[in-house]
């Protein structure tokens, strides 16, 4: 997050609606008017089927389409940010949804400051009821919706029932649904400020991949399909016991397709993804777009970016990395991995046994030797299961568990 970034905060309502329903949320001031719809559909459960448009003062931004009666002039709702309309001294303005159920909110800017480097923009702060649904024909239609569904005898409830399928409270914020749908928008956002800063980096100073990761790149749409066939429930079965229930901090070296990374940060914990197949980690982030995901580009044994941020994780997953490396790669890796373990915190690791895939590098590493390693770096073994039967069903293919705790 840029120090200097502005964020505007500002309360939306829902006009002609009593009880009032109304957001309030904070977006970045270089957000254009594109970006603002989206937010609005998402924090309001719009389905974003029918046209928009904002009417500021005299004029109206939305998406033109010459030829149509509703263009009349229409701007482009990309062509202006909501940092131009600020220093224009605009404080309110309209958007209206779906020209047909005209569903209008009043967008009023409460506040312009700096952004707070710890949160993720654009965000919900608080706001009152769950939107209306889609279609229902409007402020005069949703107020004859509600009665009819809060009226069984009424003829037509058992109908509107099934139409918005199956029941409906007016009074909660779908906060999951809301939550996810921002969470898509962040992470479009910080994957397009990621690609911009890495853009920056002279090639020189780019970090060296280890040996390791030959193969990855060339098969990466089919690593992708096969890890994917997976759910991090099936993969991480023998270990799901250790982790912690609360939200946490958790390290996925190796992260690949993200699938793991995804799962952790469903069950509300912050993940570090570091995946140094470019291939790989491009495609997890289109596939697993998350706020509480950070992606970085780095490496086993020296993790050359992440150790100087002197962070420690509850939780830190080696899933098919440890076999990647060589026998003096991991004498270097593992102190550096140990250190990134909170204390009392948990590391999980999986080693392969069996075949090796065409055109990739790894090495028949032992149990013993993995734990004698982490003794060395303050890791007690915790679990260990061996002779794992492969979970994508490869021939010959067998599988050790092992987990540590920091002491």
């Amino acid at each position: 997050m840029s120090d200097t970034e502005t964020i505007v905060r500002m309360r939306i309502s829902l006009l002609e609606i009593a009880p009032e329903i109304w957001r309030r949320v904070e977006v970045p001031a270089n957000a254009h008017l594109k970006g603002l719809h989206d937010v609005i559909q998402a924090v309001f459960g719009w389905q974003d089927y029918h046209l928009y448009k904002f009417r500021v003062g005299e004029k109206i931004y939305g998406v033109p389409a010459p030829g149509e009666d509703y263009d009349r002039g229409v701007l482009h709702a990309r062509s202006m940010r909501l940092a131009t309309l600020i220093a224009r001294g605009v404080r309110r303005f309209d958007y209206i949804y779906d020209f047909g159920d005209d569903w209008r909110h009043s967008v009023v800017v409460e506040a312009v400051g700096p952004a707070d480097p710890s949160l993720h923009y654009p965000r919900f702060v608080e706001g009152a009821r769950r939107g209306p649904p889609e279609d229902v024909g409007g402020p005069f239609g949703y107020e004859r919706f509600l009665k009819i569904i809060a009226d069984k005898a009424h003829p037509e409830h058992r109908e509107e029932l099934t139409w918005c399928g199956g029941s409906y409270d007016p009074e909660p914020i779908d906060l999951a649904m809301l939550r996810y749908r921002l969470a898509r928008i962040v992470q479009r956002r910080e994957t397009g400020k990621a690609a911009y800063e890495n853009s920056k980096i002279p090639r020189q100073q780019s970090v060296i991949a280890v040996s390791g990761t030959e193969g990855y790149a060339e098969q990466a749409e089919t690593l992708v399909r096969q890890y994917e066939s997976l759910s991090f429930d099936e993969c991480h079965r023998p270990v799901l016991h250790l982790l912690p229930s609360n939200a946490c901090d958790v390290l996925d070296i190796g992260a690949g397709t993200g699938r793991d990374a995804a799962g952790f940060a469903a069950l509300g914990h912050r993940v570090v993804a570091v995946e140094p197949t470019a291939e790989m980690r491009t495609r997890a982030m289109a596939l697993h777009p998350s706020p509480l995901i950070e992606w970085l580009d780095d490496s086993l044994p020296d993790l050359a970016r992440l150790m100087p941020r002197r962070e420690q994780f509850d939780v830190v997953m080696l899933t098919a990395v440890w076999m990647h490396l060589d026998a003096a790669q991991r004498q270097r890796a593992m102190p550096n991995v140990a250190a990134l373990v909170k204390p009392g915190g948990v590391m999980s690791l999986s080693l392969r046994y069996g075949p090796v895939p065409e055109g990739r590098r790894m090495f028949s590493v032992s149990a013993d030797e993995t734990v004698r390693l982490a003794a060395a770096s303050g890791l007690r073994v915790t679990l260990r299961r061996e002779g794992l039967a492969a979970s994508l069903g490869q021939p010959g293919v067998t599988w050790t568990r092992l987990a540590f705790c920091r002491v």
